[in-house]
């Protein structure tokens, strides 16, 4: 009758991750990013209530070309998300001045860094100088180090629109410091051309104007046009960081999730299990937290508690994986067992699976304690 059961459930998994809601659970509120609002308030009005039926938002970043006063925009941003901070910086139809952001670091809160790119710096490169020397000192800035970045710039680097052309210089910046760091590149100006550009993650090709092609070190993208009647939700999760499009009825398509990297590790143990506090090493690895043993040198690897395929993130494959073995369907390893058995029962169960759908969804249970598993080189338990 357990089989039979777990069978069950087995089958109606995915049903189950569809009645989630994915983009709800952040312990703080999300980040709504959008440009080009061209007077457009009552989109602005509209799209941000469409976000407010799945999420709440604590920040709303807005990158350039109001025609309406900052006074304007807060009153509608405060009409759906009353308690949002908000940020505003200068797009080509904009001035300098009282409530527009100059170039640089915004602020910096325990889930991310932003930083913002007024127009006329794009234009004339001085941007590009600010930007150097902060992206230069962010992995050893305790405040920042770890944190996602945000840069949010009018302007996109991908295509000639004649006041952009120190694109190149900035996409150079941007890939070399995304190798080691969480970059997100959000722009806008380009509403009437070329949409097929509006979301390319690292790995991606982009040919910078005035450079040649790159591979992507960072997450580009469009912040969302509020004129066009769309924009952008972002929330910062501690593996991933998720994309949620939005316009003026809903969800305008699906959502996009990139993997973190998490630079800064302290140093692995072997002879205690555990991690050296007050330590730190550059060891990150791709799809896995990597730690240097203090005593044999070797290399240890993290991976996630439930993501029992190690790939790096913990989704509804893991729950099905779990679901299979605690109805008997497969047989896991040692290293499978361990990142299975979320509860510590040494055994993976129901309650694992169950668990483990509850996490790739958002709603993990903070009663457990979701320990990384070390493992070695070859993914084999370390004990």
């Amino acid at each position: 009758m357990k089989k039979i059961k777990s069978l069950a459930l087995l089958l109606v998994l995915s049903m189950l991750v569809a009645s989630f809601s994915l983009f709800a659970s952040a312990a703080e509120g999300d980040i709504f990013f959008a440009t080009d609002v061209h007077g457009r308030t009552d989109n602005l009005e509209y799209v941000l209530s469409a976000v407010a039926e799945d999420t709440q938002v604590d920040t709303v970043v807005l990158g350039g070309d109001y025609e309406v006063t900052v006074y304007d925009l807060d009153d509608t941003i405060a009409g759906v998300f009353p308690d949002a901070a908000t940020y505003f910086t200068t797009g080509n139809h904009d001035y300098a001045g009282d409530g527009l952001q100059e170039t640089g670091e915004v602020f910096v809160n325990d889930r991310f860094a932003l930083f913002m790119i007024a127009y006329d710096d794009f234009k004339d490169a001085t941007a590009a100088d600010i930007l150097s020397t902060y992206l230069a000192s962010y992995n050893e800035n305790e405040a920042t180090a770890g944190k996602p970045l945000f840069v949010v710039s009018h302007l996109p680097l991908h295509q000639d629109r004649g006041d952009n052309y120190s694109a190149d210089l900035y996409a150079e910046l941007l890939n070399e410091a995304g190798a080691d760091m969480d970059i997100v590149y959000l722009w806008g100006h380009n509403h009437t051309v070329d949409r097929t550009l509006y979301f390319m993650p690292v790995g991606d090709e982009l040919t910078p104007e005035g450079g040649e092609t790159i591979t992507l070190n960072f997450t580009y993208a469009t912040a969302g046009y509020i004129k066009e009647g769309y924009g952008l939700a972002v929330q910062v999760n501690d593996e991933t960081i998720t994309f949620q499009r939005y316009d003026t009825y809903g969800k305008y398509d699906e959502m996009q999730t990139v993997n973190r990297i998490v630079p800064y590790v302290a140093p692995y143990d072997c002879t205690t299990s555990g991690h050296i506090e007050d330590e730190k090493s550059f060891e990150a690895a791709a799809k896995a937290f990597a730690y240097t043993c203090s005593e044999c040198g070797s290399v240890v690897r993290e991976r996630l508690s439930g993501d029992c395929d190690g790939n790096g993130i913990v989704n509804s494959a893991d729950a099905r994986f779990a679901m299979r073995c605690s109805a008997g369907l497969c047989t896991p390893d040692a290293t499978q067992t361990a990142v299975a058995d979320v509860d510590g029962s040494k055994e993976v169960t129901e309650a694992d699976a169950n668990s483990i759908l509850a996490k790739a969804v958002g709603l993990a249970d903070a009663a457990l304690a979701w320990t990384p598993v070390p493992v070695d080189e070859n993914g084999n338990l370390v004990a």
